[in-house]
């Protein structure tokens, strides 16, 4: 297993700009006296909890949760009355279907809709939040999006649109509206170029397959199996960062005719709050673990600021969870263990 260092200091190469870099400057990342372990509690689901399969992305507004359900049977996603969690609808049927999705990239949320965008169907369902509380689950309106769309390896909300990572490998971020069009196509990936050369160019986005969170004006963008955080200042290219941890950037292995993907399990999710970049990352060495979690793994959430990408803080978390969101007090943060009884849980920040 990779030693704790590598998640408790990191050295970030922070590159000014689009592709070509403007700049690049050098920030030391947080010491190791500065990683506090974060003990987080479970909170129990009533109602169809046995039901549950795998709890991915989460999300918490205004009086609902939302949880996506990535192995739950006929659906993707649950709406919760919040705080109460009182089980309200199953929504986004899976099938290929009118008004159905083979698998889901992503959902946003607001008080009035959410919008799940499809991994494979290149269309956007809307769900009205009033039909959701009453129990109906039939999107009011499907939107049809470009071919180019799929597969969506990603989605998040912007300001004015959404933005999808799929799978080209000459940009980023694909920014699309709300009525079925692109308006833009942006940022090269930043894989090296020693890297570049050890894959076949169709395979590199998903070598460098990631998550995404947005506060609107900013994309954060997170390698899952690398060290690479991405911040893209979607009016200001100057102000675009690429920081790179000491776990590296996504990176194929070669033994004998074989190729795997990947060498470290890298960001889960991510979440911008009070100009605060907050990661959860793990940094495993996936050849290590062959599947099974034979030595007890660590997961970390880290806090880079929004603006410069330097890394500021580290929480070592006591449980392996996998999704969370921060909630409008600053402090208070709901979660998802998959691999647990109770998948859904909660943890304070520190001060």
């Amino acid at each position: 297993m990779m030693e704790c260092k590598h998640f408790r200091k990191a050295i970030c190469l922070v590159c000014a700009g689009i592709s070509p870099f403007l700049g690049m400057s050098c920030r030391s990342g947080a010491k190791l006296s500065e990683t506090e372990i974060v003990k987080i509690a479970v909170v129990p689901l009533p109602g169809d909890t046995a039901f549950l399969g795998y709890a991915a992305q989460i999300s918490v507004v205004d009086t609902m949760m939302y949880l996506q359900d990535n192995r739950g049977g006929e659906t993707f996603l649950r709406a919760y009355a919040y705080p109460s969690l009182k089980p309200l609808c199953k929504f986004v049927t899976r099938g290929k279907g009118p008004e159905e999705m083979l698998a889901v990239s992503g959902y946003t949320a607001d008080k009035d809709s959410v919008r799940v965008f499809a991994a494979q169907e290149h269309e956007m369902a809307v769900y009205s939040v009033s039909d959701l509380c009453r129990g109906i689950n039939k999107p009011v309106r499907v939107i049809e999006y470009p071919q180019s769309c799929m597969p969506a390896l990603a989605f998040c909300g912007v300001k004015g649109g959404f933005a999808l990572q799929n799978s080209s490998s000459a940009y980023r971020l694909t920014l699309i509206d709300s009525s079925g069009h692109i308006q833009a196509e942006k940022y090269d990936i930043p894989v090296s170029e020693t890297e570049r050369k050890k894959v076949q160019p169709e395979l590199i986005p998903y070598l460098w397959q990631s998550v995404l969170a947005s506060d609107g004006a900013v994309v954060a963008v997170g390698t899952k199996l690398g060290d690479v955080l991405e911040i893209y200042d979607l009016e200001d290219s100057l102000r675009n960062r690429v920081v790179r941890g000491e776990g590296g950037e996504p990176a194929v292995s070669h033994k004998g005719r074989g190729m795997q993907m990947g060498t470290i399990s890298g960001f889960y999710a991510l979440d911008i709050a009070d100009g605060k970049v907050y990661a959860l990352f793990d940094g495993s060495r996936l050849a290590d673990y062959n599947g099974q979690d034979a030595v007890p793994r660590k997961i970390f959430l880290r806090v880079y600021d929004l603006s410069t990408g330097e890394l500021e803080r580290i929480y070592e978390l006591d449980r392996h969870i996998s999704s969370f969101d921060i909630l409008t007090d600053g402090k208070t943060v709901i979660a998802t263990d998959p691999n647990a009884e109770h998948q859904l849980c909660t943890f304070t920040l520190p001060e």
